[in-house]
């Protein structure tokens, strides 16, 4: 595993122990979900943005 991919995996680490903190009301955890939330796109909205739209 190369040390990009091992960042990238504790960066989603971290990402989902906050969302599931959030999900538990613990302070200040909203906060910090909202802030992270855009540099995690989920997978609809990753490949909506892949996707060019068609008129």
């Amino acid at each position: 595993m190369t040390a990009e991919s091992e960042a990238c995996h504790a960066a989603l680490v971290v990402y989902h122990n906050v969302q599931a903190a959030a999900k538990q009301d613990v302070p200040g955890a909203k906060a910090v979900y909202e802030n992270l939330k855009p540099h995690f796109p989920s997978g609809k909205e990753r490949n909506a943005a892949a996707e060019p739209e068609t008129h």
